[in-house]
């Protein structure tokens, strides 16, 4: 997506990416919300994947340092957050977090600030 972007000349990734279709919270309660599942939240990393689901209730949500500048430079990481709500019982509620991170430097490359874009370039492999 980020690198369709950049081939498109979108001007402000870094705003485009803030769009709450992509920057948002997901919940299998709602069924747009399954229907409309993130790549990153499905098994085997997929659009033809089964939406990552446990318990009564699964959210997701993901974000990335990729496009801040107010601490470095340094790497880039991608992070996603799956929380699982178990909902054993009234008094035995239980959820647990699966997180997932990810080196996502190379897209640096595509940061507006010209120290971090340096950095993209040259570590084309994280």
């Amino acid at each position: 997506m980020i690198e369709a972007f950049a081939a498109a000349g979108e001007s402000n990734i870094r705003t485009k990416l803030t769009d709450i279709q992509y920057n948002r919270v997901w919940s299998s309660l709602e069924p747009e919300d399954l229907s409309n599942w993130p790549i990153e939240g499905r098994e085997g990393y997929s659009a033809g994947g089964d939406p990552v689901l446990h318990g009564a209730e699964t959210i997701f949500m993901q974000f990335s340092n990729v496009w801040e500048t107010y601490a470095g430079p340094n790497c880039a990481v991608y992070y996603s957050w799956f929380c699982y709500f178990l909902n054993f019982g009234e008094t035995n509620d239980m959820m647990f977090v699966h997180n997932l991170v990810s080196n996502v430097s190379p897209y640096m490359q595509y940061n507006s600030n010209f120290p971090y874009t340096q950095i993209g370039k040259a570590n084309p492999d994280g």
